[in-house]
């Protein structure tokens, strides 16, 4: 298990609910959300500026870039560990075969903490 304690996590998500929820499991589970943002380009300056150790983002974003973009942006300045969030099962598919880590939504809390662990153990 990794110490939650000292890792900080950036939420990308363009529905208040969930990114708030989602908030205060994490909170809950020992982690400390340095920003939510509801844009692609806002995902970019915070990973930028906070320097997260882990970015959960929404593949559907506000803004004019998504978050599959937006990781490609962030991934040009820092090496961090990105769990990507879609109700597309076909959108899923192709990042999975494409290694990278996805939440299928809806998820339990159960399956955020551990997909946060193994991202966080394993981040690259």
């Amino acid at each position: 298990m990794t110490n939650s304690h000292s890792k900080k996590i950036l939420i990308a998500d363009d529905d208040p609910a969930i990114a708030e929820t989602m908030t205060g499991v994490l909170e809950k589970l020992g982690y400390h959300v340095v920003g939510i943002v509801s844009t692609g380009e806002a995902a970019v300056n915070e990973a930028v500026n906070k320097h997260p150790d882990l970015v959960i983002m929404d593949v559907v974003l506000d803004g004019t870039i998504n978050g599959i973009e937006a990781s490609r942006q962030i991934e040009e300045f820092m090496n961090v560990p990105i769990i990507f969030m879609t109700g597309h099962r076909n959108v899923a598919a192709a990042m999975q075969a494409n290694r990278r880590i996805v939440l299928h939504k809806p998820f339990t809390n159960k399956e955020l903490q551990e997909t946060i662990e193994t991202s966080l153990a394993n981040p690259g």
